[in-house]
């Protein structure tokens, strides 16, 4: 027998958008001030990068107020933003991603995330702006939680063409298209009856219980991309307490 695969992961890599920091300017001056309230702020992420590419969380230029595109799947955050550069360097890290970490897994046993699969993805970006010299300083958290170390990788990843026809591709590309406005376009369920297939709430996974899917691409072929394994961490959680 060969060597068992254990399932990996991608963790994400967090890219920001210098028009952004245009924008945070404008808000710390006229409307954040010396607060150092949390704030929410939308990322999203995308399926059309290159192989090879870390998978990116980006934070565009509109982070703060923007409605998330139809084209990309959207991460829910939560900024925090300090006053000096030298609270930004001592405040324990460690203590933000475990804070981020305890909402994440709150919504996730309470079955909020599923509700709202958004949530999976969260993240935490944590601040500093010198606005005298326009530097900014800034420390990304992706919460996530530790799985059982012998999951196993039955198969490897394959394109879709090599699995289905192209009938069932067209049938796949249409069901994707037609998502409406309450399906989560990173998270959602999946079914299919001979060459048809349907998308359903995340949350109807549970009594679906056939394949739970979403947009990530693998730009590695061998890790499995991070908001995979939120999923995995909700469904796990989830389904356990049905």
């Amino acid at each position: 027998m060969g060597e068992t695969t254990i399932l990996q992961f991608a963790p994400f890599s967090s890219a920001v958008d210098a028009g952004f920091w245009h924008k945070f300017t404008q808000l710390k001056l006229d409307v954040f001030h010396l607060s150092e309230d949390a704030v929410p702020i939308t990322g999203s992420y995308v399926n059309s990068d290159a192989p090879g590419l870390p998978s990116r969380l980006s934070v565009e230029y509109d982070a703060l107020d923007r409605v998330p595109s139809k084209w990309a799947c959207s991460a829910v955050g939560t900024l925090i933003n300090t006053n000096t550069v030298e609270e930004f360097r001592n405040r324990s890290k460690q203590e933000l991603l475990k804070s981020s970490a305890s909402v994440l897994w709150d919504a996730i046993i309470s079955g909020s995330a599923l509700e709202k699969p958004s949530v999976l993805a969260s993240f935490l970006m944590f601040t500093f702006a010198d606005l005298k010299k326009y530097h900014y300083y800034y420390w990304f958290a992706f919460p996530a939680f530790t799985l059982p170390k012998t999951i196993p990788l039955v198969k490897q990843p394959q394109c879709v063409s090599l699995i289905l026809t192209d009938e069932q591709i067209a049938s796949l590309v249409l069901a994707c298209e037609g998502l409406g406005t309450d399906v989560d376009r990173g998270f959602f369920t999946l079914t299919q009856s001979g060459n048809e297939f349907g998308i359903h709430l995340l949350k109807d996974y549970p009594q679906i219980r056939t394949a739970a899917s979403g947009t990530e691409k693998y730009t590695w072929p061998s890790l499995t991309p991070a908001p995979c394994r939120r999923t995995l961490d909700g469904l796990f959680a989830t389904c356990s307490l049905w």
